[in-house]
């Protein structure tokens, strides 16, 4: 199985984790496998604390780590060049029909843009490729059957029928 990757793009503070949130409550009550990865442009961010095990092998030359129990796992591997998502996505996720990712604005995946306000699109929709979707979170208006640039425009509290468009579009 190829897991289908969306990203959701926007500026900061747009409601990018709320509607992924949202959109987890959701598919995952229609029983569809999903995972999530959170994008960041930060090099060298830490998950592990200095003075913890996990730090300390690191430190001493592991280059691949794991932590583990009886319900959950992670994985941490320092690499030397970046890795592509679908490589990471086939190596470790291989059994989700959907990958929500919380940025990669630049990249080829179909995303859904959030903006503010519905004025904002024009500005920005040129830069984005691959917009699957419009999702608009300034005001309660309806934007029932309204196209931007060939592409639907939601409310952003309109998780059903945002949930709907990509479980039809995406064939989940």
């Amino acid at each position: 199985m190829c897991a289908k990757i969306v990203a959701v793009v926007g500026n900061s503070g747009v409601g990018k984790t709320w509607l992924i949130e949202q959109l987890i409550k959701k598919l995952t009550l229609k029983k569809i496998k999903l995972a999530v990865f959170k994008h960041t442009h930060h090099k060298n961010f830490v998950i592990d604390k200095p003075g913890k095990d996990t730090y300390r092998y690191h430190t001493v030359g592991a280059d691949n780590l794991s932590l583990f129990s009886d319900d959950k796992y992670v994985l941490i591997r320092w690499i030397n060049k970046p890795l592509s998502l679908h490589r990471i996505v086939n190596a470790y996720f291989s059994d989700v029909d959907i990958v929500l990712v919380e940025g990669l604005k630049e990249s080829s995946f179909n995303k859904i843009l959030i903006v503010k306000k519905i004025s904002e699109v024009h500005r920005v929709i040129k830069s984005i490729k691959n917009t699957l979707c419009i999702v608009v979170t300034s005001n309660s208006v309806s934007y029932r059957n309204l196209k931007v640039h060939s592409k639907p425009v939601f409310q952003i509290k309109d998780i059903k029928n945002i949930t709907n468009f990509l479980v039809s579009k995406l064939k989940l």
